[in-house]
């Protein structure tokens, strides 16, 4: 199974689908807007995660581990290598 952010990042790499249809989220920056759970205030552009979009959900303890890397690896090698 492909994670679902690699996914997102393949084919919506600007977050085009994601402002249509979350427009919580439209002015959070191109390639961040996957991943607004990860961002600072300053990246957040005003968004409160847990108010204006929420939280991500609890996932079972076992799996936890291997989404954590699986989350860092795509947010290091999608979000921050390829910043144009």
């Amino acid at each position: 199974m492909t994670h679902s952010l690699i996914i997102g990042i393949d084919y919506d790499e600007n977050g085009e689908y994601i402002r249509m249809w979350v427009p919580e989220l439209c002015r959070i920056e191109n390639k961040k807007i996957h991943v607004p759970w990860t961002l600072n205030a300053s990246d957040l552009k005003g968004i409160k995660i847990g108010d204006d979009y929420p939280k991500p959900i609890v996932v079972a303890k076992e799996w936890a581990r291997q989404l954590e890397r699986v989350t860092n690896t795509v947010i290091y090698a999608f979000v921050y290598l390829h910043e144009s």
